[in-house]
């Protein structure tokens, strides 16, 4: 076969796949090239089966014979979209060779296999010789009211980046002194910083000075602990942390005051002070985001509010489920004894643990706690309030197996009288 009719052939192989020519024309258009040749001889052209090519690997092509004056058949021919030379006149044509392809067998499908559940990042382990507020360290809840306290403004459960502390006087003298500029935010799990913390603050202090009970025009901003202190990066696996802060303060002169509220000689001896508290809750989510208080833990039953349980008006008898107590004479003092169990109850989602005895008068009696009438009682304790009976035991039955037993379940009027 020349190269002119080669050429066509392939243009129309090429053509009847893309579905450019009919069959027809492309059978009258190779007809005519045979003729033009006078060639008394088969030539390979497409024929009526090319609306039925067979693809036989890439651009492959299925070719049918169109006789000339020969009458000789010749075999179908299927090849690449450049065929080789044609066989001559004598040369027999050669049976195809090739043998059918074995067809393998479909693989086996295989289970997908699903990814395994990422395990929440361990928390940092106690250790004893770290100072607070150092990753690790024990911390331990002061005893009794130091002389400044905290009053956060950061909201419990926000979003926010950082906390804003102010101080407050609360030893009954005048205090003056400098503060550190530096409010140190970290998060503690079950007694231990977990929560990270800057290790080396600036340091620069800033005066204030302060009668008794009134808070200072001083207040400062720390970072909000959300991540790991092992590496400060990962953040803290899903559940409530206690958020303590601690500042440092110079006490440069206090001035006494007697039970007339008289002012005494000023004492200038510096007094070094580390100022410290709980003073808020963080919960973090799933996605390591800070979020607001997600509620009661599912199961346990519904709380009363203080607003609603303090009233003190007719309502029907109210039960307190007393879960630790103490002789302690203000909420403002710090009693080491309830911070573990007003922790335990936070973490379940309930709201304000701490309840003063002379909120349900009797109970402290009835506990074993107060004195006989229990009406004057100063004392208080941690403490959840349910509108119900059912209630209260509910929550008793779901604690105990947790935390050890409660101190009791108490039924009586609930109403607080400070007066």
């Amino acid at each position: 076969m020349n190269d002119d009719l080669r050429t066509t052939f392939t243009r129309a192989a090429d053509d009847a796949v893309d579905g450019a020519m009919p069959a027809e024309q492309i059978r009258r258009a190779a007809a005519e090239r045979i003729r033009a040749k006078r060639r008394r001889r088969p030539f390979f052209v497409v024929g009526s089966a090319v609306a039925g090519l067979t693809l036989v690997g890439t651009g492959a092509f299925a070719a049918v014979q169109l006789f000339g004056d020969d009458s000789a058949p010749l075999p179908d021919v299927i090849g690449s979209p450049q065929p080789g030379s044609a066989p001559s006149e004598t040369t027999a044509p050669a049976e195809p060779t090739s043998e059918p392809a074995e067809t393998e067998a479909p693989a086996e499908p295989t289970a997908p296999t699903e990814p395994e559940p990422s395990q929440p990042a361990a928390l940092p382990q106690a250790d004893p010789t770290a100072v607070f507020p150092a990753c690790g360290a024990v911390v331990t809840p002061p005893s009794g009211s130091p002389d400044l306290g905290f009053s956060p403004t950061w909201i419990e459960g926000a979003a926010g980046d950082s906390i804003t502390a102010t101080f407050w006087n609360r030893s009954g003298d005048g205090l003056a002194g400098v503060v550190s500029t530096h409010l140190t935010a970290v998060a503690v799990k079950d007694g231990v910083v977990v929560g990270w913390t800057e290790q080396a603050p600036t340091a620069t202090t800033t005066p204030f000075d302060l009668g008794d009970g009134f808070p200072s025009e001083v207040s400062t901003t720390g970072p909000l602990a959300r991540t790991l202190c092992t590496d400060g990066t990962t953040p803290l696996p899903a559940g409530r942390y206690s958020i303590w802060v601690s500042q440092t303060a110079t006490v440069t002169e206090r001035i006494p005051y007697d039970e007339s509220f008289n002012p005494g000689a000023p004492i200038t001896t510096p007094e070094e002070l580390v100022v410290t508290g709980d003073v808020a809750s963080l919960w973090m989510d799933e996605q390591g985001q800070a979020v607001p208080n997600p509620g009661v833990a599912a199961g346990w039953p519904a709380q009363m509010s203080h607003d609603v349980a303090f009233r003190g008006d007719s309502r029907p008898d109210e039960t307190i489920v007393w879960i630790a107590g103490s002789d302690r004479e203000y909420l403002a003092d710090v009693d080491p004894a309830l911070y573990r169990p007003a922790n335990q109850v936070l973490d379940l989602g309930y709201l304000d643990p701490e309840v003063p005895f002379r909120c349900q008068p009797g109970a402290d009696a009835e506990l074993g706690i107060g004195g006989a009438d229990g009406a004057g009682s100063s004392g208080s304790g941690i403490g959840v309030i349910f509108e119900t009976r059912e209630q209260g035991e509910a929550f008793a039955a779901l604690w105990e197996p947790l935390h050890g037993p409660v101190l009791g379940v108490v039924t009586m009027a609930v109403g607080c009288d400070f007066s």
